[in-house]
């Protein structure tokens, strides 16, 4: 059941097979169904997950008519609110499954046993480094941003509509359609 996950972190260090075992221990699988909220706006994020199968949505509801697309995951990705989960603060973004999904949930209290246990855990920190964004590319023409998610996330156009592309490469789904015709 653990197996991509443990599969996942081995790109943060080696564990023993005790180690995994005590991972595993704190872990809990999750199905949830396509529209469930994992993370609301104004919660405090207390949990990661890895994405088994499916995929999530991270975005801001701007005025109660439009949002703002954070991040989109696919399988194999891990999912948190980054700065809600790290300051303990309440989130100003939604995370929500796309589709139905089965996921891995990893909290923050398991975390920080784990961590008591043994320092080799701390690597495990390297799971709330920033996802996948495109926030440095801010400055990127619309095409170099289309170009950079078709290098590093090709999977993202399979699963997502192009309105949640287009905002989560900050551009009109009208540019984002001229930019695709190039390519």
């Amino acid at each position: 059941m653990f197996e991509q996950v443990l599969k996942s972190i081995e790109k943060f260090g080696s564990f023993s097979e005790l180690e995994q075992k005590m991972l595993c221990d704190v872990m809990a699988k999750r199905t949830v169904r396509k529209g469930e909220f994992l993370l609301r706006q104004g919660d405090i994020s207390r949990t990661t997950y890895f994405i088994n199968q499916g995929s999530i949505r991270h975005f801001r509801d701007i005025d109660g008519f439009n949002e703002l697309t954070v991040n989109l995951f696919t399988e194999g990705d891990w999912v948190l609110d980054h700065k809600s989960f790290t300051s303990q603060k309440p989130s100003k973004n939604h995370i929500q499954a796309f589709e139905d999904c089965e996921l891995i949930e990893f909290g923050m209290d398991a975390m920080h046993e784990l961590i008591s246990k043994s320092p080799s855990f701390f690597r495990l920190g390297k799971i709330l480094d920033s996802p996948r964004s495109l926030d440095d590319l801010k400055l990127l023409s619309p095409e170099e941003k289309y170009a950079q998610l078709l290098t590093t996330a090709p999977q993202l156009l399979q699963k997502f509509p192009l309105k949640h592309i287009a905002s989560y490469l900050h551009m009109t789904p009208e540019t984002l359609s001229r930019v695709r015709a190039k390519y």
